[in-house]
């Protein structure tokens, strides 16, 4: 009697899981298999029968998104009655869920943004999803809803960037506008991209708006004030925001909008990623400000390092006087020299010796203003902090400090 392949003999027993309800089993069996591996008659098996143990379990979304992968990676003509087929369940899905979703830059993502285009989308609607879904299903099968998708269009990427060039914030604006332009120019295919910089000091309400709806512009970089980022992120904007400023979390609910801020949040972040190059556990000591951008500093380092199952080895706070004696505590150099006083007084005889610093620091993270930071440089080599990294996070520029707050 002949016996069944390795991979066959998963799939049929997949088969019989399925019939027998046990989709669970039928999942394990199939997920055993390396999918790249298989040959296009068996990873078309496995998908199509992945499909089903996801519809018995009553998983939608990961049904509809099997179902499409297996679409992508069978050869054309596409199965155009199973691809609308589970466009309509795309369609049938929860407000939430294609919400949720949409981010993903995913095949049910496509779907989801070309559903959301209507019957009748503008040609810089199609562009945006063209570039964002290049390969996408779509624009290989023939139906007749999404016609407008498959017809090549034309058109430079248009990047409105939105920055206060004047008023208070204006030198904290004109900043990261010369690295945007800096970085623009200095872009291999930069002619491909159309720039538009735009003052938001004296833009309105209204011209806020108008750019959501993504008529001039493809992508909008900005603002930096919370109160007109907020403002975008209440309309239903049509093009994705990349805002330079944080939004409370109950305020992101909106799914074109990205945060990329100066926040000591994000700082702390990519502080503790920076230590977390050396060593998977990090252990950080903070020197921060006696200011409330000092208290976030710390309490973000905190979660950060429980996130990654590291630990603090001290926060000290920073007062306006000499820091020498704080930071001298905090490195362990008035234990080492208490030290050498307890055993000088228990031999009996004087004793001198070059403090070591503790040896138990991955890192050093120090936040405050320019001029304290400055007089901590020196300090940190006095005290022999040579082998140990020091990360001094942004933010400290007096230009800075009503954004950044």
């Amino acid at each position: 009697m002949p016996t069944l392949d390795p991979v066959s003999e998963r799939l049929s027993d997949a088969e019989q899981a399925l019939a027998d309800q046990q989709p669970t089993v039928a999942l394990e069996r199939i997920n055993s298999l390396p999918l790249d591996t298989l040959s296009e008659s068996d990873m078309q098996r496995a998908l199509l029968l992945k499909g089903r143990a996801f519809d018995a379990l009553d998983l939608p979304v990961l049904a509809i998104q099997t179902g499409l992968e297996r679409l992508q990676r069978a050869p054309d003509p596409i199965d155009e009655a199973t691809l609308q087929s589970l466009i309509n369940r795309a369609r049938a899905l929860p407000d939430e869920l294609k919400q949720l979703h949409r981010r993903s830059g995913s095949q049910l993502a496509g779907v989801i943004d070309a559903l959301a285009l209507g019957t009748n989308p503008s040609e810089s609607a199609v562009a945006r999803w063209q570039r964002r879904y290049p390969r996408h299903l779509l624009t290989r099968a023939e139906l007749d809803d999404f016609q407008a998708l498959r017809s090549p269009v034309t058109g430079t990427p248009r990047i409105t960037v939105l920055l206060p060039l004047t008023g208070p914030l204006g030198t904290a604006g004109r900043a990261v506008r010369d690295g945007l332009v800096a970085a623009w120019t200095e872009h291999t295919e930069k002619e491909a991209l159309e720039l538009s910089l735009v003052d938001s000091t004296t833009l309105s309400h209204s011209a806020l708006t108008q750019l959501a709806e993504g008529i001039s512009s493809d992508l909008i970089i900005g603002p930096l004030d919370r109160a007109q980022l907020m403002q975008l992120a209440q309309t239903a904007s049509q093009i994705p925001i990349l805002g330079l400023n944080r939004l409370p979390d109950d305020n992101l609910g909106h799914d074109q909008l990205f945060q990329l801020a100066l926040a000591v949040e994000d700082d702390a972040s990519s502080a503790i990623e920076w230590a977390q190059q050396s060593t998977a556990a990090p252990r950080v000591l903070a020197l921060v400000s006696d200011s409330p951008l000092g208290d976030r500093t710390a309490m973000a380092l905190k979660r950060e390092l429980t996130a990654i199952g590291g630990s603090t080895a001290g926060i000290y706070v920073m007062g306006t006087a000499d820091n020498g004696a704080l930071i001298a505590d905090a490195l362990g150099v008035n234990a080492s020299e208490s030290r050498r006083r307890d055993l000088s007084r228990l031999i009996g005889l004087p004793l001198t010796s070059t403090p070591r610093i503790r040896q138990d620091l991955t890192a050093v993270v120090v936040q405050s203003d320019a001029q304290t930071s400055r007089q901590i440089r020196p300090l940190l080599a006095y005290y022999y902090l040579r082998e140990v990294p020091v990360y001094v996070m942004g933010g400290f520029s007096p230009a800075l400090e009503s954004y950044s707050r």
